[in-house]
């Protein structure tokens, strides 16, 4: 499971040190992915499995928007291996796409971890709209009278 905020920082060879909190959960190599709202996700080779099938895969081929949705998710992954030192290489594309350019954020989010650049992250949490009663407040709607989606 990840849990926390950690912040570090990219070298000019496009390495990032993956925390030392989340290396024993990774092992040696992960998947590395394009995110929703310009961050990357780091997912073990199960967890990703299971978030693929439960948030993509079971999507009807035949729904147009769903199709899309896979050809840009699945066309958008990396496995990568982690190095003795703790670090992944993390594509140019995937930085620019995240708009990484030396510090970032990796925050621990259970079955997965996103990787956020830091000033990208910080402008994010502390947005007027991040209020957490209010957002829990909101989602309240997607959730039945038996506390589940």
């Amino acid at each position: 499971m990840f849990l926390g905020n950690y912040e570090n920082s990219i070298d000019s060879k496009g390495r990032a040190i993956i925390p030392s909190k989340f290396r024993h959960e990774l092992g040696e190599k992960c998947i590395l992915a394009r995110g929703f709202d310009d961050c990357l996700f780091i997912f073990t080779q199960a967890s990703f499995e299971k978030y693929a099938e439960e948030h993509i895969m079971n999507k009807p081929d035949e729904n147009e928007t769903a199709r899309k949705l896979k050809l840009a998710f699945f066309s958008n992954i990396k496995d990568c291996e982690i190095d003795k030192q703790g670090r992944i290489n993390i594509p140019d594309e995937f930085l620019k796409y995240a708009g990484i350019i030396k510090e970032m954020v990796n925050i621990g989010k259970m079955n997965h971890i996103e990787v956020w650049a830091k000033e990208i992250h910080r402008d994010r949490i502390n947005a007027p709209d991040m209020n957490q009663g209010a957002l829990m407040a909101e989602m309240i709607k997607y959730i039945g009278k038996d506390g589940r989606e």
